[in-house]
């Protein structure tokens, strides 16, 4: 009996303290005991050392993303002890401790209403008061952005513009963009494109940064490799295929300059009153001379759109003929005199009206140089000519002869 009434005045405190939920929420979602229930309870005590208690939970994150642990802080009970906390997190689970204080971890995106109810630990009473209900809105889980920088060509010479991308996964259209060019000069754009010009020939490395607003997020990308090259000076280089065309068949003639460019343009000029362009960092062009000889081909070079260093070369090009002339006979000499004395002998008798004889016997002469030409009938004396160096066969000094047929020394030709 004695010792219960040692526990009346602790018990008339906690009641005062718990009995605030029958009163509704005070200020800023609190309890507030009022004043009447310490009489209620324990009205040995003055209603001036009535006390008022205020539970409030809070979290350090009310806008976390799924699966971010939230740490959760009873406060308002820190005079009295004995006490026993039930967190309810709103997502169906629930958890008790002794400490005001929890860590709990939402899976799914969405909205989620936390609320701690205290408890009294004594068996003696059993008095519940519940704190005020945290509103947690879990957000989706945020992908890290990345930025990626794109030069557009990555080589050039001194004074082309190059164009710069950034590319930002995700997109987001309120992104700003800073870029770094690497030659000490920078600018913001609100485009993600951007051009710039680079001065002197040497290698560079600029980066770009953007920053989300949205999400309050500044992301950078890797340097990306930028090659200014000297101007050089370009070669043309003529081919022409093949190297003696024939007249009246096609020929082709290749072009290309040295560097090679896209953008490259070519002119021949046949010479003939005909000519052919065309770009490209390969051109072939073909064509057809209809005279054979010598034709100068004047080939122009010069990148299309800018005729600022045009390259001329003139090409000399052999035409052949398509089907040469076959060479002259030639006949032996001694032919040429044979046939030219047989058709002598020949006009002259017929000149003569003298039967052409059977057969032609040639006996060497008195002279040393002396031919003698004898010819049988089929019946009469026999006829030989003597033909001596110097005549001609044809002439009227030749000498004709009738006497009787040849001896057996004579050569006899049939």
């Amino acid at each position: 009996m004695t010792h219960s009434r040692r526990l009346i005045p602790v018990l008339g405190v906690l009641l005062i303290a718990f009995s605030g939920f029958a009163q509704g929420p005070g200020p800023s979602g609190t309890k507030s005991i009022p004043t009447k229930s310490l009489s209620e309870y324990a009205g040995k005590l003055p209603a001036a050392q009535s006390p008022q208690i205020q539970i409030r939970l809070s979290a350090d994150n009310v806008n976390p993303v799924a699966g971010q642990n939230v740490h959760f802080t009873v406060t308002g009970t820190e005079r009295f002890k004995g006490l026993q906390y039930d967190f309810d997190w709103g997502d169906f689970q629930k958890v008790s401790s002794a400490q005001p204080a929890g860590d709990h971890a939402y899976s799914q995106p969405g909205s989620y209403s936390a609320q701690v109810t205290v408890r009294l630990a004594a068996a003696v009473a059993r008095i519940a008061i519940p704190g005020n209900q945290l509103t947690i809105t879990v957000q989706q889980p945020r992908v890290p952005s990345t930025l990626e920088l794109r030069a557009n060509p990555a080589s050039a010479p001194p004074g082309e513009p190059i164009k710069f991308t950034a590319t930002l996964t995700p997109p987001d259209a309120s992104a700003k963009y800073h870029f770094i060019f690497g030659d000490e000069t920078e600018e913001d754009s609100a485009n993600r494109e951007i051009g710039h010009a680079y001065k002197n020939a040497r290698d560079y490395r600029p980066v770009v940064t953007a920053f989300i607003p949205g999400r309050e997020e500044t992301v950078s990308s890797k340097p990306v490799l930028v090659k200014i090259v000297p101007i050089v000076p370009a070669k043309l280089h003529v081919t022409v295929l093949p190297e003696r065309p024939i007249s009246g068949q096609d020929f082709v003639m290749v072009a290309q300059m040295d560097p090679a460019s896209r953008n490259d343009t070519f002119h021949f000029d046949w010479g003939d009153g005909s000519s052919f362009s065309s770009f490209g960092m390969n051109v072939r062009a073909t064509h057809a001379f209809q005279i054979d000889g010598e034709h100068t081909v004047i080939v122009t070079a010069s990148e299309r759109g800018a005729d600022l260093n045009p390259q001329r070369k003139k090409i000399t090009v052999v035409v052949v003929p398509s089907t040469p002339p076959p060479p002259a006979p030639r006949w032996p000499w001694w032919l040429l005199g044979g046939l030219a004395a047989v058709a002598a002998v020949l006009v002259l008798r017929r000149l003569l009206r003298l039967p052409v004889p059977q057969g032609l016997h040639f006996k060497p002469g008195a002279g040393p140089a002396e031919h003698r030409m004898s010819g049988i009938r089929p019946s009469g004396p026999h006829i030989s000519v003597t033909l001596k160096p110097g005549m001609d066969p044809g002439s009227d000094r030749m000498i004709f002869s009738e006497g009787p047929a040849p001896d057996q020394e004579e050569h006899h030709a049939r």
